[in-house]
């Protein structure tokens, strides 16, 4: 029994005519009807009653019906399931990340997904915010991953993560012990922070205005984990997002008690105009699983070790 008899015999049932049947297949008709009796010599009888140029299924012709088609259905389903497959595996994936996130998020997400999909091409591409959306804007990137919210119309933004902020400080500090700090007593201190162009550096700045505090501002960097390395130091303290935090001699770390005034919200940005392929979606995925999984687990020790 062949594919194709199935097919022909589909439409001959559907149509109600081997003439109709074989144009809808695109074959000639005395190829049409030769297979048809080739199926029913496999099946052992008579699947259609030819009426002149009326053809009627057989009751044994209507109980084989559903059962072809749905043998039929099951081989579609499963090339498409293939070719959803094959475009998975033979893809390629750009993603741009901010370097006070993409540290924290993309390489456990990169090494599951490339473990997963050896075979797609998977790149990363660094820098501010407003470098970032340009790229994407120029389809030179598929989606970033920068502090929500994003500007512009053309962008769909999905919030990834939500973190509180702490205070890092020595720990030979006098707030290195305390349980909680706020937002006012953190912004008389000799602050080390983001430099410009920075999400966070003015999401920080908005917030500390709001409490009609001028922050002293004595060193800048590109990244927390420079920030902390210069706290360890002693050369001021500053305010970081929970996913940020680290194990690092000589810091301790203190939850802002206004870290509701001040979230730092991670979204992945897309181009609205812009559908993802199956490779970019199944990223889209591994990303989202990752930080449900951060979400459901992941815990932070704020001690400094000894």
């Amino acid at each position: 029994m062949e594919l194709h008899q199935l097919r022909y015999f589909s439409a001959v049932a559907e149509t109600g005519s081997f003439t109709k049947g074989a144009l809808r297949e695109h074959v000639s008709q005395p190829s049409l009807s030769q297979q048809i009796s080739k199926l029913e010599g496999e099946v052992g009888t008579e699947l259609f009653v030819r009426l002149g140029h009326m053809t009627k299924l057989t009751p044994a012709g209507k109980a084989f019906l559903p059962k072809a088609k749905s043998i039929l259905n099951q081989i579609s389903q499963a090339i498409n399931e293939m070719q959803i497959v094959t475009k998975v595996e033979t893809g390629s994936v750009t993603i741009g990340a901010v370097s006070t996130t993409g540290p924290y998020m993309l390489p456990k997400v990169m090494q599951s997904f490339r473990r997963k999909h050896p075979w797609v091409h998977l790149q990363v591409v660094e820098g501010h915010p407003p470098e970032l959306l340009a790229l994407l804007r120029s389809a030179e990137v598929d989606m970033v991953v920068v502090q929500h919210p994003v500007k512009g119309n053309e962008f769909l933004s999905e919030i990834l993560i939500q973190d509180s902020c702490y205070l890092v400080c020595p720990c030979d500090h006098r707030f290195s012990k305390r349980k909680a700090v706020s937002l006012q007593e953190i912004g008389k201190e000799p602050l080390v922070m983001l430099g410009e162009g920075f999400g966070f550096r003015k999401s920080l700045l908005a917030a500390l205005r709001k409490l009609r505090i001028r922050p002293n501002i004595v060193y800048e960097a590109l990244d927390f984990c420079t920030i902390t390395a210069m706290v360890a130091a002693g050369l001021g303290v500053s305010i970081i997002p929970e996913m940020a935090i680290e194990r690092r001699k000589g810091c301790a770390f203190v939850p802002a008690k206004n870290g509701s005034v001040l979230p730092y919200k991670v979204g992945l940005v897309r181009l609205k105009r812009n559908h993802l392929s199956p490779s970019q979606l199944q990223f889209v995925q591994e990303l989202k699983d990752s930080v449900s999984l951060r979400n459901q687990t992941e815990s932070y020790s704020l001690s400094s070790p000894a």
